[in-house]
């Protein structure tokens, strides 16, 4: 199975994940990590300049390509501002530096009920590590039960926390979401929040 991804978008850490479809491979994760907002509106100026590094690497990845954009968002039709996922058509050089993560594929999406279990997989307190010089660190496996599904929003039955976001989540069927949030904020966090892949992916992988 794939491996979570840490990584730094401008001045927020958390973590992202391959996709692939056996032709393509994208690099997927949250573009709050880039905006920095909870709600991100949809305004081209919050990607000029993007760019993600890999932490541990010296791996960096822009979002714009001789000029052309290289990545995917999707607007919610609900609110008219982004989906908290972001999705970055990698080339093949980058490809090649991120290839001892895994991959998963397109096919393993899956849909996801109330009651199921499932794990996410990140980087608890990447940024504050990477701030105070700490540079080893390993992805925690959190587990959770799904609590709610509502659109596009899978609420879960526990607390997120901060270098998750981005991160997989995953059942025992396969791939389900991407996690971007809880319920709370990061004083109170109350119920974690992952966006449903099986909803968003044909719009976003592209």
């Amino acid at each position: 199975m794939a491996s979570p991804i840490p990584i730094l978008c401008r001045n927020n850490a958390g973590t992202g994940f391959l996709l692939t479809d056996e032709k393509d491979v994208w690099l997927v994760t949250c573009v709050h990590l880039l905006s920095g907002l909870k709600e991100t509106p949809v305004i081209d100026t919050i990607f000029t300049g993007a760019e993600i590094r890999i932490a541990q690497t010296s791996s960096m990845i822009p979002l714009f390509l001789n000029d052309q954009q290289s990545f995917s968002v999707v607007i919610n039709k609900t609110t008219g501002n982004l989906v908290d996922a972001l999705a970055i058509k990698l080339q093949p050089h980058e490809i090649t530096g991120l290839t001892s993560f895994g991959m998963f594929e397109i096919g393993s999406i899956k849909t996801i009920k109330v009651g199921e279990t499932v794990t996410a997989s990140g980087f608890l307190g990447l940024g504050k590590k990477l701030g105070s010089g700490i540079n080893t660190f390993e992805p925690t496996i959190v587990q959770y039960q799904v609590d709610k599904v509502q659109g596009l929003s899978i609420r879960l039955s526990t607390p997120g926390a901060e270098g998750l976001s981005g991160g997989p989540v995953v059942s025992e069927l396969g791939l389900v979401g991407i996690m971007h949030g809880d319920v709370g904020d990061s004083a109170a966090m109350t119920n974690a929040l992952a966006i449903s892949l099986d909803l968003v992916s044909e719009q976003l992988l592209r």
